[in-house]
């Protein structure tokens, strides 16, 4: 079982730990993610997430070992798009996991968080060559919207396209 929740301090340890494990590949996409990523950066990181009104971050934890933790879902706030309250989305997955789906399950329950707090629309910028973070905003129905310009973690810019969860709303 996965679970999403928000950091709490004893997360630090474990949060470096998926972060060292994955560097090479978060670096691609997230600045922060440098090869002299520390723990204070992780412990900064999670002290940080009650000063941020307008962002959540969320460790992903559980699988076969129910307090492992398997990487990181967040997203912010961003300006409305046609009077619809909007967020963008990023996630990462700890690159030595085996537990199968994960950021599927999790984004699920991140995309459900976000529709609770009022979000009526989710945005997931993802480039062409990230063919794993295209799988996974497939696999929770997002749907291809428009081509955008993906800055990622190493400075480049790659082609993408945003993908999209709108709210449905219901007539009562």
């Amino acid at each position: 079982m996965i679970t999403v929740r928000q950091y709490i301090p004893t997360d630090a340890e474990n949060h470096y730990d998926a972060v060292k494990a994955s560097i090479e590949r978060l670096a691609k996409w997230f600045s922060w993610a440098k090869p002299n990523y520390c723990l204070c950066d992780s412990i900064e990181f999670i002290e940080s997430q009650s000063e941020q009104e307008d962002k959540r971050h969320y460790a992903i934890v559980g699988g076969t070992c129910s307090s492992k933790f398997l990487g990181s879902c967040s997203w912010s706030r961003v300006e409305t798009y046609d009077n619809k309250w909007t967020v963008s989305l990023s996630y990462w997955r700890r690159q030595d996991s085996k537990e199968k789906n994960v950021m599927g399950r999790a984004v699920r329950q991140v995309v459900d968080l976000a529709f609770k707090e009022g979000i009526q629309r989710v945005e997931i910028d993802i480039a062409d060559c990230n063919l794993r973070s295209i799988k996974v905003a497939c696999d929770v129905n997002a749907v291809p919207e428009r081509s955008v310009t993906v800055n990622g973690g190493d400075g480049k810019k790659h082609r993408g396209k945003r993908y999209v969860i709108e709210r449905k709303q219901t007539n009562k």
